[in-house]
């Protein structure tokens, strides 16, 4: 009896180690091979029409709340962008082709121990900006306003970040930069005493001292997301001015002959919803606009079978679940709202 059981439990022993070997080589032929698969251009995705679509659904696009878009290099084989998870740092993700594949997303070379954000290649692709609230000295602890950074390309990857000097970078908070092919800086500077959209000529190299723009754009409500067109033909933003459909839109103004830009003007129901909605930035050839929105997936709030447990968490921890996600779509309306000229 007593070797009968001896037995049984030696079983089990050599059971348990046999499943566990199993699963173990499992999961080393499954990180030997980990990769999105997925190939080509924006991720192998069929590109969009004039209808507003989920871009890579649970890759970028996630259960969290993505909202600021993807900036891609001008090649298009490396993405970098932020989500905004409930708890920091909040880093800059990124991934890039390998092989003609997608690789898994990770954090960037430069990111990972402060809030960073707000990144956008310039239109060589030499440099990356972005803002973040880590310290310009030797010390640790983050600072209380958010200040703009750069990194340039080098043989070995990225510089270390650059901290861009006075006039741009001041005592209040200075994020979200966008760059023009020519340097133009816009950007967003807010403290006390000061909030709104700047922008700051790049001329022999330097940054002039910043420019605050039209009151038309700048008004009393809150606007933000400031992005320009390589050529300054165009400039979108966010705002939740109450001519909008949701909490907030996207608007457009464009440069007129004169040198102005025109009364902004709301992209309309094909890009905006009822819902937020925020984060333009066209790609550089010009063919898409991506943009971030907390529209849901169109679930219905009633089931013909009823939930399982697994069913309630695939629908709220993925993307489409109203936390906000990166939408993409042509952006040919940029030209359809263009004013008329006589």
């Amino acid at each position: 009896m007593r070797l009968r059981i001896i037995f049984k439990y030696f079983l089990i022993v050599i059971i348990t180690i046999l499943f566990f070997t199993d699963c173990s080589e499992s999961a080393d032929d499954s990180d030997s091979n980990e990769s999105t698969d997925l190939s080509g251009p924006y991720f192998g995705q069929k590109p969009p029409g004039t209808i507003p679509e989920i871009f890579s659904s649970d890759i970028v696009s996630t259960g969290f709340m993505e909202h600021q878009s993807p900036s891609f290099n001008p090649s298009g084989t490396e993405l970098y962008y932020m989500i905004n998870f409930q708890i920091s740092p909040r880093p800059i993700l990124y991934t890039c082709v390998e092989d003609g594949y997608w690789m898994p997303m990770k954090v960037a070379p430069f990111s990972g121990c402060y809030d960073d954000g707000g990144v956008t290649f310039t239109h060589d692709g030499k440099r990356l900006f972005f803002h973040s609230v880590r310290p310009v000295n030797d010390q640790l602890e983050p600072k209380t306003d958010s200040d703009i950074w750069f990194v340039e390309r080098t043989n070995e990857g990225w510089s270390t970040p650059i901290n861009l000097p006075s006039p741009i970078n001041t005592e209040h908070s200075e994020y979200m930069p966008s760059i023009s092919a020519n340097g133009t800086l816009y950007f967003i500077r807010s403290g006390a005493g000061v909030n709104g959209i700047f922008y700051s000529l790049y001329i022999n190299g330097k940054y002039e001292e910043p420019i605050l723009m039209s009151k038309s754009i700048n008004t009393e409500n809150w606007n933000a997301y400031p992005f320009v067109a390589p050529d300054e033909s165009y400039f979108m933003f966010a705002s939740n001015r109450p001519s909008g459909l949701g909490s907030s839109d996207i608007y457009i103004c464009y440069k007129t002959e004169e040198g102005e830009w025109t009364e902004p003007i709301n992209l309309g129901p094909t890009v905006n919803s009822e819902r937020w909605d925020a984060a333009p930035r066209v790609t550089i050839d010009g063919k898409y606009l991506f943009f971030c929105s907390s529209r849901k997936n169109d679930f219905h709030d009633y089931c013909i079978t009823a939930l399982t447990y697994e069913d309630v968490l695939q629908r709220n921890h993925s993307a489409g679940n109203g936390a906000g996600d990166v939408f993409w779509v042509s952006a040919n309306i940029i030209d359809k709202l263009r004013p008329k000229t006589d």
